[in-house]
């Protein structure tokens, strides 16, 4: 018998989730396949040492760590918001001040969101690193343990991507503590420290993984290309290169022919997804209820496209067509809209693509720029291709976005960064983009006069909660 739940997310503290990571964990096990739920004693529930007794058990440790990635606190709802609202990309719309600090740069320590994005990235970590240190144990044959650390090492290292993206230097846990203490006292750990273990993990997932993962599932390349992210965000610029190559050339992936098809539910495992958070009719994701017009989901959305955003796209760009819809005088995100598939428009099972192959060739044309101080003939393949596929109308190839040639450094990561926002808007990509290019301030004055972001906003706040909690936390500069 299985038990779907349903559990209603709130923000916790460090010390909080690493134990309630580990209570949910053992919960959802001890249910399972149980036919008198209301009858169970709550002291029979197992413990961690007990946790691996049957081969089913090692597969569940692993299933855990993607609750936190489909929850309402990070990649199911707010991932994409902040990085489209905290950029030129998305203002807020209605009366949401939490969200309205990131859109109108006012942003505290005390924001929730933030708060919530914290919290549950670490819940993630610690269930990603219970289920690395006592997977060993399972009993299971040795190369099916490794399958799953490798798998559960690729999370983790994601979720420290994602932090150290987002906060600079954070606490570094490793160990399935459920010593909630010990957690939360930890130090803010080095960024050197902090890329050392991502790249660490993602390795350790290249060479254990098969090539391409299971529907919301990593495989090796993705673990690749993640690495070529990685390396960008150094400035590694000729590893980025030989990494993002090296996935091209595996002739594994494909821009699918219609960039309006990517969308769709049908097409969530598409040739083109290395990587994405899969939701299904019992996760749906509030993907579409956040951005369309509330005559179609009852709802008024959350956020709305900045006219910057529109103004960057050629009229007769299929990925206009297909990312924004206007009603009225107002524009909304419709991308993540199959109105076939779900034409009430409510509660999407519509995947969120972390990763993309068109991402890929993107960031090997940044990379190329960075390493030849300019581009040449294979930075110009990668991002033409992406730009010949939005010349698609759905039916023929429009005479619009020619092909671009020789630039110099300045100009062509110009050309790169608004070729990420056309082809990847509202994806969660922009405000990582602008901050790694050292764009935010020129770009989000551009599209929000008179707004007060600065240099600060490269960096979200550390939580102030943490901070209360561990006197081992210092504040971001300027917050």
């Amino acid at each position: 018998m299985k038990i779907k739940m349903k559990i209603k997310m709130k923000t916790y503290s460090c010390r909080e989730a690493a134990t309630t990571w580990a209570a949910l964990l053992l919960l959802l096990i001890a249910i399972s396949g149980c036919d008198r739920l209301l009858e169970e004693d709550p002291r029979s529930l197992i413990t961690p040492t007990e946790f691996f007794q049957e081969p089913g058990d090692a597969q569940a440790a692993v299933d855990a760590i993607y609750t936190h990635l489909r929850g309402s606190g990070v990649y199911g709802q707010y991932y994409w918001l902040m990085g489209a609202l905290a950029s030129d990309e998305g203002m807020v719309n209605g009366f949401h001040p939490e969200m309205a600090e990131l859109s109108a740069f006012t942003l505290t320590p005390h924001n929730p969101v933030v708060a919530q994005v914290w919290s549950e990235l670490y819940a993630a970590i610690h269930t990603a690193n219970f289920a690395i240190t006592r997977l060993p144990e399972a009993p299971v044959s040795e190369a099916e343990a490794t399958r799953l650390v490798a798998e559960a090492r690729f999370m983790r290292a994601l979720f420290y991507f994602d932090l150290v993206r987002m906060f600079g230097e954070v606490p570094l846990s490793r160990e399935a503590n459920t010593d909630g203490a010990q957690v939360s006292l930890l130090p803010r750990a080095p960024i050197d420290s902090l890329y050392k273990q991502i790249e660490a993990d993602f390795t350790f997932a290249t060479e254990v993984l098969p090539q391409k993962g299971a529907a919301g599932r990593p495989g090796a390349l993705a673990a690749v290309a993640y690495l070529a992210k990685v390396a960008l965000a150094q400035k590694a610029y000729n590893r980025a290169f030989q990494l993002n190559r090296f996935v091209i050339q595996s002739n594994q992936y494909a821009l699918v022919a219609d960039y309006a098809d990517l969308f769709k539910v049908a097409n969530n495992h598409s040739a083109e997804i290395l990587f994405a958070v899969n939701f299904g009719p019992g996760d749906q994701a509030p993907l579409n209820t956040r951005t369309l017009p509330g005559t179609l989901t009852g709802a008024s959305p959350w956020g709305l496209p900045t006219d910057a955003l529109a103004a960057a796209f050629d009229p007769q760009d299929r990925r206009l067509q297909v990312s924004l819809l206007t009603a009225g005088q107002q524009r909304y995100v419709a991308k993540f809209w199959d109105a076939t598939a779900e034409p009430a428009a409510g509660p999407t099972s519509n995947d969120l693509p972390l990763l993309r192959y068109a991402d890929v060739l993107l960031t090997h044309a940044e990379a190329i720029n960075g390493l030849r101080n300019g581009s040449n003939s294979e930075a110009l393949a990668a991002i033409n291709a992406v730009r010949k596929r939005a010349r698609f109308d759905g039916t023929q190839e429009l005479n619009i976005l020619p092909n671009l040639g020789s630039m110099n450094f300045a100009d062509f990561q110009a050309a790169i960064l608004e070729e990420r926002l056309r082809e990847l808007a509202w994806e969660g990509h922009r405000w990582f983009d602008l901050v790694r290019m050292g764009k935010l301030e020129e770009k989000v004055l551009a599209a929000k006069p008179g707004s007060p972001v600065s240099a600060k906003h490269r960096m979200f706040p550390i939580p102030q909660r943490e901070i209360d909690l561990n006197p081992n936390l210092t504040q971001n500069g300027g917050y």
